[in-house]
């Protein structure tokens, strides 16, 4: 979303209009699911991460007043981090601002979707239950692939798949896991 699609929507949104409240939320879609599916807030929040965390976004849209539509998305961020990271002081939980780690949970990078492996994305409920719809092909090539971090080919040659194969299954199923969170 561009700062000038912003600076005409925002307003509209304050105002109550549903479809620039739609427009908003479908362009900030991403940065709420990678936020609020994070192995740190599922420890604090559980399944109401992502509920809380749209809560939060929408109290943001509500509430800014500023003018600099292209620093949005940033403060939109740290806006969220910011209130995850208060909700977990009051929680008793302790964050480690150096390593951005929650202390109390083992290997939960607060960072972006490429820090993660695997294991630490599937920690999602609604993923794992994608994951699970898939072939078991293409949970063997995903596990591989991101999980014992293996090449197609070295995947190829494993089951006796053709490289061109195993990278049309993995492309497949990522498409399928993508397309379901950003409609």
């Amino acid at each position: 979303m561009t700062p000038d699609e912003l600076r005409v929507l925002l307003p509209d949104a304050q105002a109550g209009n549903q479809a620039a409240i739609d427009r908003i939320c479908e362009a900030y879609s991403r940065l709420i699911f990678k936020l609020s599916h994070r192995d740190i807030t599922c420890c604090v929040l559980g399944e109401d991460a992502e509920n809380t965390a749209w809560m939060w976004f929408l109290e943001l849209v509500h509430s800014y007043h500023g003018d600099k539509f292209e620093k949005f998305p940033g403060l939109a961020r740290r806006y969220l981090i910011y209130k995850f990271v208060r909700l977990m002081k009051r929680e008793g939980t302790q964050w480690d601002k150096e390593t951005k780690r929650d202390a109390s949970c083992v290997n939960n990078p607060f960072g972006g979707a490429e820090d993660d492996n695997l294991t630490n994305v599937l920690n999602s409920l609604a993923l794992r239950q994608e994951f699970s719809k898939l072939t078991k092909k293409q949970q063997e090539i995903l596990n591989l692939y991101f999980g014992s971090q293996k090449s197609q080919r070295e995947i190829a040659t494993l089951y006796g798949y053709s490289t061109r194969g195993v990278g049309y299954q993995k492309d497949l199923a990522i498409k399928l896991i993508r397309d379901k969170f950003y409609k």
